[in-house]
């Protein structure tokens, strides 16, 4: 038999679920409103201040529930910090600082109120959480609702203008050179399928006048006459001013020969059974078109011109919807006339199109003359996305207003749908948003999208004659099985994309994120929740698992040995269950060292990590609880080291109704606390207190405003939890409470102190059954369970604590509960009403076998404590008997 002191030098381990035996002396079995600090060891979690209450004008998305509301916060330089809040179709934008509403207006400019649900917010399938997410860039935030399917309108290109219009049959025809003993020969066919054969015979430049038959102006003018004429056919007919005194400016040595092929009608372009073919010229260029009403009609026409010379077609070129290249266009021709350049005939990948455009920027569809030839698309191609069925945005008009609307995303403007296809996300909704090397990114299916470099609305090529590295992105998942790529998250300077079970990082390498350069590198086989966004923290991503009732939470990082080398571990290791439910939300903080995990099953409490690294080690890993005095949780996030947390408040005002209050509350004691409360009032709006001098009391009311209705502290806690308290520490006396609710009343004169009010919350941590330590083979250290361990006493060290009990019970034994209780009153060292502020310890006997008797810290006060270490009595008896 040995008595043992058994020094246990903190409790900030947190808890553990493994066997008693093999947990870590600093870790417990259960850890509720305890801060596992690194420095101060076991601290009463500090209190929240409330910022304020959330107006009922922007209660809307909350009201829906609690797991189905969104929020994103939206930071920027100065003091803008807002809170955005989505729930099926409903938005609101508050004041993280003030809670106040900011406007939100429509498109037109007019506001509407956070109960009216907006036509793309809204959904109708069911989700674990909700189908949102959002991202902000500058003053821009994009909001994506899961749900919408993005869709393309079904407007069709160059649906103006006669060079424009899908039904034409348009056509172009150059004289580029011009010489003396020429032919040039015209195979025109019009509508009705009667075709003329023109040839055109330049002289020899000798007789008087002829010098004049090599101006390419003069053959196009001969051209362009008997294609025009109405004569049958003409035989070597001379162009000139007798013969065509509209169209020769001056007599040659030109002649025409013409004949059509038709007997009935026997001449060209009568027009007898389609449109006619209408003819222009300008210089040396001949543009022409024929209209057409009915597309089957356009489908069969058999308009068309052909042209060669007999210098080896090297004099002229003609074209109706395809050249063969670019080089040698006209530079005058007919506004908006386009044409397909055609590469190489068996592949579609290097055709591209080009459309005519004069000089003049205010012409007219149908105006001729000079211009230049600009890249375009191709005529009857889908080009505008339907804004209504893509995320929408919402922009900063001042510092008060805002306004949500469909985005001004760009439209197709080259090529077709096999050169600049539509993006992926057309067709598939956008599962998340994401900002990369100046690019917005969206991930649908199996595929991540990114848009222009510096453009985020323009996820098309802006020429297809040659891939430019500021292009769009758009890549896939090459693994061998079905993947949905959920949630993009930023990570140092990679960007990694979670799947259900994959995990990728757009690859790049060294030249940069160009299309040329990303694809899409798997990295890792994990199972990950769909229901909760990963986070980034630090040099780590960490990211849910959803198991059989409750969640798994793995830390995933690089190991350094390449760019697409990632491991993840298990953090949850030592308490696989105790993460009950199925995560909905999760926010963290390298700056407090802190991660914060709700489920769906923890309505108003908060699962806590709390570590500390030193270098590459980590020397704290703690779990506990946070629970607070409300309804529910309505979301929480870290800007910086203090946590924004929204909780919900049921029926307490007047008219029944649930009250939204915005909170902060720090993961860290680097501020000296006075006291754990949970506070009521933000400073700008606590009541004037009321001052009797005939019974000595100060009246509190413990109402507020809010809206058009009162909220009432009172109906909601009991009196005995509310506490008020000035900035120098002293607690109000309570006496008694108004008999029709709504008021406080404490001893002496409060009017003019400055004071809080706050409610309290209890704390509880529990001990681990504690054994004896020795080392084994190996020298690691291991309990010693092949005998009894009987706890005999426990001590517990305090500083700068007020008020802690300390509760030894015996669940299963017939045995009264002990409890010892530890006030910070050393006598003499403070005066009533003051908060001591003492170090001291806390003993009770235990006497009682380690795995019979339950050792508890409680807290149910108003006051803090920090516990710094304990030490149990243990006496050991081996089963063992030595024998010589």
């Amino acid at each position: 038999m040995a008595i043992t002191n058994k020094q246990l030098k903190n409790l900030s381990g947190g808890v553990s679920q493994q066997a008693d035996s093999l947990r870590h002396d600093t870790q417990c079995t259960t850890q509720n409103n305890f801060l596992s600090d690194p420095v101060q060891g076991l601290v009463k979690r500090p209190g929240t201040t409330l910022v304020a209450p959330i107006p009922t004008t922007a209660t809307g998305p909350f009201e829906e529930g609690g797991a189905e509301v969104f929020t994103h916060t939206v930071v920027r330089s100065g003091d803008t910090k807002l809170i955005l809040a989505v729930a099926n179709g409903k938005v609101s934008l508050s004041d993280a600082e003030t809670g106040t509403r900011l406007v939100i207006q429509n498109a037109a400019g007019t506001p509407f109120d956070s109960d009216t649900a907006q036509t793309y917010l809204q959904y109708s399938g069911t989700y674990d959480t909700h189908p949102y997410a959002a991202v902000s860039i500058a003053d821009h935030t994009f909001i994506v609702n899961k749900e919408t399917v993005p869709a393309m309108t079904s407007s069709t290109s160059h649906g103006t203008g006669v060079y424009a219009k899908s039904l034409s049959r348009y056509g172009t025809l150059f004289i580029k050179e011009g010489a003396y003993n020429a032919e040039y020969s015209i195979e025109a066919t019009d509508s009705d399928g009667v075709t003329r054969s023109i040839r055109i015979k330049t002289s020899d430049g000798l007789g008087a006048g002829n010098v004049v038959d090599s101006k390419t102006d003069n053959i196009t003018a001969a051209v362009h006459a008997a294609l025009k004429d109405t004569a049958a056919s003409r035989t070597n007919y001379d162009f000139d001013t007798t013969n065509y005194p509209s169209y020769a400016d001056e007599d040659t040595g030109i002649t025409i020969t013409y004949t059509d092929d038709g007997a009935n009608p026997p001449t060209f372009n009568q027009s007898t059974t389609g449109p006619a073919m209408t003819f222009h010229r300008i210089g040396s260029v001949i543009t022409w078109y024929s209209p057409y009403t009915v597309q089957s009609e356009w489908d069969d026409a058999t308009n068309k011109i052909d042209i060669s010379d007999s210098y080896g077609n090297t004099m002229t070129s003609g074209y109706t919807d395809v050249a063969d290249n670019f080089e040698g266009l006209p530079l005058e021709g007919a506004n908006n006339y386009i044409l397909k350049i055609q590469g190489n005939p068996e592949s579609k990948i290097d055709d591209y199109y080009v459309q005519f455009q004069l000089f003049d920027d205010a012409a007219t569809a149908n105006q001729r003359g000079a211009g230049r030839w600009v890249e375009t698309l191709a005529k009857d191609d889908n080009y505008d996305i339907d804004g209504t069925t893509m995320p929408h945005i919402l922009v900063k008009v001042n510092s008060t207003t805002y306004q949500f609307k469909t985005a001004p995303w760009d439209d197709k403007v080259v090529g077709d749908d096999v050169t600049d296809p539509d993006p992926s996300f057309i067709g598939t909704p956008i599962n998340d948003l994401f900002f990369f090397k100046s690019r917005l990114g969206l991930l649908c299916g199996e595929s991540v999208v990114m848009s222009e470099l510096d453009d985020p609305y323009n996820f098309w090529r802006t020429t297809v004659t040659q891939v430019l590295a500021s292009d769009r992105i758009d890549i896939s998942s090459s693994v061998n099985q079905e993947t949905q790529l959920n949630f993009a998250v930023p990570f140092t300077n990679q960007m990694v994309i979670f799947s259900d079970r994959t995990q990728f990082i757009i690859n790049y390498g060294n030249q940069g994120l160009t299309p040329q350069t990303a694809s899409l590198a798997q990295i890792a086989s994990y199972e990950a929740s769909t229901s909760v966004r990963p986070v980034a923290i630090d040099a780590n991503i960490i990211f849910a698992q959803e198991r059989a009732g409750s969640t798994a939470i793995f830390e995933m990082f690089p190991t350094g040995t390449t760019e697409l080398s990632f491991e993840a571990q298990d953090i949850t290791e030592q308490v696989p269950s105790y993460i009950d439910g199925k995560a909905i939300r999760m926010a963290a903080s390298s700056l407090a060292g802190s991660l914060l995990i709700q489920t769906d099953s923890s309505v108003n409490s908060i699962y806590c990590y709390k570590f500390f690294n030193r270098g590459r080690e980590r020397i704290l890993s703690s779990w506990f609880q946070y629970t607070f005095p409300a309804d529910d949780i309505m979301g929480f996030h870290f800007i910086s080291d203090l946590c924004y947390i929204i909780t919900k408040h049921e029926d307490i005002v007047a008219a029944a109704d649930d009250m939204y209050l915005i909170n902060t509350f720090k993961m860290d004691n680097t501020e000296t606390i006075t006291f754990s409360v949970d506070q009521l009032f933000p400073d700008t709006t606590i009541p004037t207190p009321t001052y009797d001098s005939e019974t000595d009391e100060t009246e509190f009311v413990v109402q507020f405003s809010l809206g058009d209705f009162t909220a009432d502290w009172g109906d909601y806690f009991t009196y005995d939890d509310i506490i008020i308290f000035d900035t120098d520490g002293v607690v109000a006396t309570k006496r008694a409470s108004h008999a029709a609710g709504g008021s406080l009343y404490v001893d002496g004169d409060w009017s003019t102190k400055n004071f809080y009010i706050g409610v309290k919350f209890d704390a509880e941590y529990e001990f681990s059954t504690q054994y004896l330590k020795g080392a084994d083979a190996f020298g690691k250290e291991k309990a010693v369970v092949d005998g009894r361990t009987t706890v005999k006493w426990v001590e517990v060290y305090l500083t700068n604590s007020q008020y802690m009990t300390l509760e030894v019970s015996y669940p299963d034994v017939n045995r009264d509960t002990t409890t010892k209780t530890f006030s910070g009153n050393v006598v003499g060292s403070v005066v009533l009403g003051d908060q001591a502020s003492e170090t001291g310890t806390l003993r009770s006997i235990v006497a009682a076998r380690n795995d019979v008797s339950v050792i508890k810290l409680k807290s149910s006060t108003h006051q803090t404590a920090t516990i710094n270490g304990a030490s149990f009595e243990l006496q050991y008896t081996s089963r063992l008997r030595q024998r010589n």
